[in-house]
């Protein structure tokens, strides 16, 4: 992982102290290292970790050029079932390089 997260606790005082900032520190350090051997439970989900230094190129660009398509022919898409509320309307978007006051992505329904 190239970059770093950090968090600025300095507007945490009044709601969480030092000591239990500090005591978290373990916690975390052993979540992370976890997290980065990839040996955990639910290690075959972690793929997002190496984003976006290493994914698979090849399919990116067939991604790419299908949105370029589906842009060019189209003028609704309708997507249907690719998870997460927001996800369903605001990727394709992205994906499509739709001006927000130009979509026309609709969000029908989730189960």
């Amino acid at each position: 992982m190239a970059n770093k997260v950090t968090f600025d606790y300095s507007l945490t005082e009044n709601v969480i102290s030092a000591d239990e900032i500090k005591s978290m520190e373990k916690i975390t350090n052993d979540a992370k290292e976890l997290l980065l051997s990839k040996e955990g439970a639910g290690s075959d989900f972690l793929g997002w970790i190496d984003l976006p230094i290493d994914y698979d190129k090849e399919e990116f660009a067939r991604i790419q050029k299908a949105a370029e398509k589906i842009q060019s022919d189209s003028e609704v898409l309708l997507v249907i079932g690719i998870g997460g509320s927001y996800q369903k309307q605001h990727l394709p978007q992205i994906a499509l390089r739709l001006p927000h006051k130009y979509s026309r992505l609709h969000h029908l329904f989730s189960l």
